[in-house]
């Protein structure tokens, strides 16, 4: 099997159910065989906000000011058909973002690629790190338990960039780093702290 591109993605929206709700911010990084990476970040000016659930907007932090010069959802859905073509779509939970792709490709009449496979890296992280003590599948209580930042968290640019460094740590996680990775949780339990 040839190597795949990888397009690692993230979107926030203005609520949760795809069939009213709209995407208004989008990161793709694109990781492609060769190493070459290429990132597609945008705003997109919802075209209902009347739908949007004011605790989505909120949580994602959207204003008409700070959209004010966001792209509109129909040159975001064309750009975002250019790139997704073929590959597999890494994400945190991407049957989530990729229910919106699809609504937003049925919107604008674009077709659905034919070669697209979805990647979970909530799986990696199940996997992985509950056996070492994480309790909650989220990404920002992963992002805690590693001791990562979540400066920026509920941006589609961070949690894109966070959703690959977690899946580049885990895919191929060594024994060694589970063992290092589990006596640091118990240093910081004996010393009292939270994880």
């Amino acid at each position: 099997m040839d190597k795949p591109i990888l397009h690692f993605l993230d979107i926030e929206t203005t609520g949760l159910d795809c069939t009213k709700h709209e995407i208004i911010d989008i990161t793709i990084i694109s990781v492609y065989p060769d190493g070459v990476s290429k990132v597609f970040n945008s705003l997109i000016h919802p075209a209902h906000i009347e739908t949007a659930d004011p605790k989505a907007l909120e949580i994602n932090g959207y204003t008409p000011f700070g959209w004010s010069g966001a792209m509109d959802m129909d040159t975001a859905a064309k750009q975002i058909a250019t790139i997704l073509v073929s590959g597999y779509v890494v994400g945190y939970n991407p049957s989530f973002d990729w229910g919106f792709i699809e609504a937003m490709y049925n919107t604008y009449q674009i077709p659905l690629p034919k070669r697209i496979r979805l990647i979970d890296v909530m799986v990696l992280v199940y996997e992985h790190l509950v056996p070492l003590g994480l309790t909650s599948l989220s990404l920002n209580n992963t992002r805690k338990f590693l001791g990562w930042s979540t400066v920026n968290c509920h941006t589609s640019l961070q949690d894109t960039r966070d959703t690959m460094k977690l899946y580049f740590l885990l895919i191929r996680f060594p024994w060694y780093k589970k063992i290092l990775l589990k006596m640091r949780n118990i240093l910081y339990k004996f010393q009292g702290k939270r994880l």
